[in-house]
């Protein structure tokens, strides 16, 4: 794919969050079920006071919000998001949390510190083109301490009714579809991944030493909307 279509496809989804932000930010307001894992996870990996996060395409904040009210942990959190509006309640409601304006797309490597813990919920699906995507999950390791995890999850619309609703996008590359909200007639682009691809992501990230540590279904009514990955960058 040319990097002008990638840009423009990134462009798309920016677009469309921007006009739907407020709906949106409404039905964001509570916890996912698979965070629970993720929690107990970084408590067998972390047993101390405070734990750094990068909160990557965060939305309004609010896995912070469960950090703060589920663990002891003191958090040093950085949330990065390309959404005002939603960035904008985040800071409104959380006030010991930072919150930045921020090309999650193309400019995660002009981020300099690194992290104990590095989250991306709710967003891969959106990273179009294969090598664009296998280059930028490779970024994410540099983003982490040594011994840091790194949770990821991958939208598995298929399974859900609304999944009908999708538009394949024939112009585009395999298992690309464009997606709406509701009534709107706008639509974002989404790609949903094989197993293949999954694989593909875990044996690359291995070879940066970032190992996958579980791997795990939750979410939805049906407890199988999200495919979770847990990495750990080994030391």
């Amino acid at each position: 794919m040319e990097e002008t279509k990638i840009r423009e496809l990134a462009q798309k989804t920016t677009d469309f969050y921007k006009n739907h932000g407020v709906e949106f930010s409404k039905s964001r307001q509570s916890n996912w079920l698979g965070w629970d894992k993720c929690l107990d996870i970084i408590k067998n990996n972390f047993a101390r006071e405070t734990i750094s996060v990068l909160d990557i395409a965060c939305g309004n904040g609010r896995f912070y919000q469960f950090l703060r009210t589920s663990s002891d942990y003191k958090i040093d959190y950085l949330g990065l998001d390309n959404n005002d509006y939603m960035l904008i309640e985040g800071v409104m409601k959380y006030q010991l949390a930072s919150f930045l304006t921020y090309d999650v797309f193309f400019d995660l490597p002009k981020l300099t510190k690194k992290y104990d813990v590095v989250s991306v919920f709710g967003f891969t699906h959106h990273i179009p083109d294969a090598n664009f995507r296998l280059h930028w999950f490779e970024q994410l390791v540099d983003l982490l301490n040594p011994n840091g995890l790194l949770l990821i999850t991958f939208w598995d619309l298929s399974p859900d009714d609304r999944f009908s609703k999708a538009v394949k996008a024939d112009d585009l590359e395999e298992n690309d579809y464009y997606y709406g909200w509701g009534d709107s007639e706008d639509k974002r682009y989404v790609h949903i991944y094989s197993e293949e691809e999954l694989k593909k992501i875990t044996d690359t990230m291995a070879q940066k030493n970032c190992q996958l540590l579980d791997s795990y279904m939750s979410d939805g009514k049906n407890n199988n909307l999200n495919k979770y990955l847990i990495f750990l960058l080994q030391s």
